[in-house]
């Protein structure tokens, strides 16, 4: 620790990366108000945590200079917890999204970090630092933060957040996080205040100069990531919340409609009725069940995350398969249904359906339902739950429960999936796949070797794909 003295140089640059932290704080913090929860499935959020890891550990190490220097132990040994824990709390959200394993290892690390920034809180309290008044308020502030967010995170676990007290203790988390990110600025204040009262060092030019480029270094990566990845991460955020408009265009011709059930529950989604319709004649119905992409409340991004959609919507294909197209829109953080940590709306496209095949002569002996990702989970989970209903199913990336493979024996599937898919493994199609043909049936599936999560492009271009689908009708 002695290569790195506490001079002018120390103090500039611990507090230029402590302004780093503050500011990739706040953006993650408005970024996941902004988005919610699927920030954490934007493809450059893996990038950006590790970058915000870094850009954490990066001031938290001055501190530990700084703490050590002035023997404030107990806030000494409190960075170290915390910075022990964000390492792990990397860890262990890198390992959900990449391979879902470790999920209920988040909230006890998340608690434990909580706890580790209280006793953080306490060394500045308690230690020789409280008699310096902005390190005695950084305490008190990082305290009542922690407290704060514990007593959240607790109600939130306890209570959910779907309530309109869970969404507001939700909001004041994230309000929260902001303040914690924003106490830093007084350890800002305070390094520049001590700076002032030191004489420039009496080393040699050389020595110096080389210890001020490892800090320019460091400064400037961190300002170069936080931009990249930043802007990368924002973009993601707005086209997460936005239909492009590709999508606003596909979404053109349907109509613009939604079904409420009886207990208030309300299905935004678009419906196409087939080309050249003729009243009074019998035409199949394609669910069109979109991925993650998709969620929202706009009624037209589910265009963006909906293959079906996307291939149907084609005029050729329009032409050829003449068919109605219902695309629904599944809300933030709900599924189709096949995912236990989301709360599932099957029940209410099922109804949905119900009230359209009243009003238009929909033939039910060639309802069809296609799906990838969120879609592909949900098609699983559709002719699991209603196989009399559906004629066809084409999950693609999702994946089915082997328990129900006996009751879809007689459903003709043909499933695709990515070996090398990190966001739903490709063994969640295999070994349904597999259930199904030992209980009788015989899907057809199709692997892609080289192709991970996204194989839009290989499924879409598979010969006879949508003449197969078509061509099935039930008995």
């Amino acid at each position: 620790m002695k290569a790195f003295p506490i001079n002018r140089d120390f103090y500039f640059f611990g507090s230029f990366l402590i302004g780093l932290y503050i500011v990739a704080n706040t953006l993650q913090t408005v970024v996941q108000m902004w988005v919610g929860y699927q920030m954490f499935w934007l493809p450059s959020f893996g990038s950006w945590l590790l970058v915000t890891c870094a850009i954490y550990l990066l001031p938290s190490l001055f501190l530990l200079k700084y703490y050590h220097q002035n023997q404030y132990r107990l806030a000494f040994f409190g960075t170290i917890a915390s910075s022990i824990m964000v390492l792990l709390q990397v860890i262990v959200l890198t390992a959900i999204l990449r391979a879902r394993q470790l999920q209920d290892f988040y909230n006890p690390v998340l608690y434990l970090l909580l706890f580790a920034g209280l006793v953080h809180a306490a060394g500045l309290l308690t230690s020789d630092a409280r008699k310096k008044p902005l390190l005695k308020t950084v305490g008190l502030g990082l305290g009542i933060v922690n407290v704060i967010l514990l007593i959240s995170l607790t109600w939130i676990l306890l209570s959910g957040n779907k309530s309109s007290t869970g969404i507001f203790v939700q909001k004041l988390a994230e309000w929260t996080t902001i303040a914690g990110g924003l106490v830093w600025a007084l350890f800002i204040r305070q390094f520049m205040g001590e700076r002032s009262l030191l004489k420039e060092e009496q080393v040699s030019t050389e020595s110096r100069k080389s210890i001020a480029d490892i800090y320019a270094f460091f400064s400037f990566m961190g300002v170069f990531f936080i931009l990249l990845f930043g802007f990368m991460i924002v973009r993601q955020g707005y086209y997460n919340t936005h239909a492009t408009p590709a999508a606003r265009k596909m979404a053109n011709p349907y109509e613009f409609r939604s079904y409420t059930s009886s207990k208030g529950e309300t299905l935004q989604y678009r419906f196409l009725k087939p080309l050249d319709y003729e009243p009074g004649k019998k035409y199949p119905m394609v669910v069109c069940l979109h991925g993650g992409a998709g969620w929202g409340t706009d009624n037209t991004r589910q265009f963006d995350g909906s293959l079906a959609a996307q291939m149907l919507s084609d005029y050729t294909n329009r032409e050829k398969y003449q068919a109605f197209l219902f695309v629904p829109q599944c809300p933030p953080m709900h599924s189709w249904g096949g995912i236990p940590a989301y709360k599932a709306i099957d029940s209410l496209v099922f109804e949905a359906m119900a009230a359209l095949e009243k009003e238009f002569d929909i033939d039910e002996k060639r309802r069809y339902v296609m799906g990838s990702s969120l879609g592909g989970y949900g098609t699983w989970h559709f002719i699991s739950t209603r196989p009399e209903m559906f004629a066809a199913a084409i999950p693609v990336s999702g994946e089915g429960d082997p328990d129900f493979a006996k009751e879809i024996v007689d459903v003709p599937v043909w499933a695709f999936h990515g070996r090398t898919d990190v966001n739903v493994p490709v063994s969640g199609s295999q070994h349904i796949i597999q259930a199904v043909k030992n209980a009788g049936g015989s899907p057809r599936y199709t692997e892609y070797p080289d192709r991970g999560h996204d194989i839009w492009k290989q499924v879409r271009e598979t010969p006879g794909l949508m003449a197969w689908m078509f061509a099935q009708k039930k008995e």
